[in-house]
């Protein structure tokens, strides 16, 4: 309940998601890693962190 303040109810999992295994990628070509930040968030929910790709999720 959100006891009429305007709060989300937040719900937790009985347990944590499995860990998911990642690899840190050196890409020289700005592109190239703005093209994979891009397809990561879009193809596994993940947060992202640089702002072209924020705007671009963002509409």
């Amino acid at each position: 309940s959100t006891g009429g303040l305007g709060l989300a109810d937040v719900s937790t999992r009985d347990h944590a998601p499995p860990p998911m295994a990642a690899r840190w990628l050196r890409l020289n070509d700005e592109e190239d890693r703005v093209m994979l930040e891009l397809y990561a968030a879009q193809a596994l929910g993940l947060s992202v962190s640089h702002p072209r790709i924020r705007a671009g999720l963002a509409g």
